[in-house]
């Protein structure tokens, strides 16, 4: 993951009673500090020297906390620390800082995947899809998504244990980009596995259904019904 290049100087109106140019020129040697502390932050993290990139990108939030480069170089460093906690944090104040750099969204996805928390990893990649994030990189996260979930739903089936959330992200992912045919594909795994779990079935019968295979949707509904008798 790279960290950020760019500098945005904030304008904002001066409300201190000083006189106008005077105020201009503070925000223009402030605006020139902020940026030379970037820059150090960026050397410094190039030549590995992270304790001082940390230092300098920190000086920089303490002048403007929701500075978004700042915070989202800061979550570049703690995630490659697996410091998942401060990672985030730092993503998500760079992601709401400025929601229109995309590179912000994708940092946060991927830090949340890393950290395996998949279904807020799901929910924000859709968010992030319904925004108009590019398809390329709604792909490429996806793929990302689906390849963790899978390890883990691989060490489940060779212990022999149920169904869990990587199946849940998984099998809602598929559904929410509609890849029918891999859907039917996972669920149909899921319902052999699990023949007691709803979830499964339910996420089948919906593939085939989807795909025009109204016939072949009959049996997973009626195990639906048979698993949830209430609904």
């Amino acid at each position: 993951m790279e960290i950020s290049q760019s500098e945005r100087a904030r304008h904002e109106p001066s409300s201190s009673a000083e006189p106008p140019d005077l105020a201009e020129d503070l925000q223009r040697l402030v605006h020139r500090v902020l940026h030379g502390l970037m820059q150090q932050g960026t050397q410094h993290y190039r030549l590995g020297q992270l304790a001082q990139a940390k230092s300098a990108y920190r000086a920089v939030l303490q002048e403007q906390p929701r500075h978004a480069d700042a915070n989202h170089n800061l979550g570049v460093i703690a995630l490659g620390s697996k410091d998942f906690a401060a990672a985030l944090q730092h993503f998500q104040a760079a992601r709401q800082a400025q929601p229109d750099n995309w590179q912000y969204w994708i940092s946060h996805i991927d830090a949340l995947i890393v950290a395996g928390q998949w279904w807020s990893a799901a929910e924000l990649l859709e968010d992030a899809r319904r925004e108009g994030l590019a398809a390329g990189a709604v792909e490429e996260l996806v793929e990302r998504l689906l390849a963790e979930t899978g390890n883990s739903r691989a060490a489940a089936a060779s212990t022999g244990d149920g169904s869990d959330s990587a199946d849940i992200v998984a099998l809602t992912v598929l559904l929410n980009q509609q890849r029918f045919i891999e859907l039917e594909h996972q669920a149909g795994l899921l319902a052999q596995r699990c023949p007691g779990n709803a979830f499964g079935w339910r996420m089948l019968g919906v593939a085939l259904l989807a795909q025009g295979k109204e016939r072949q949707a009959v049996h997973p509904l009626r195990e639906v019904a048979l698993c949830c008798p209430d609904d």
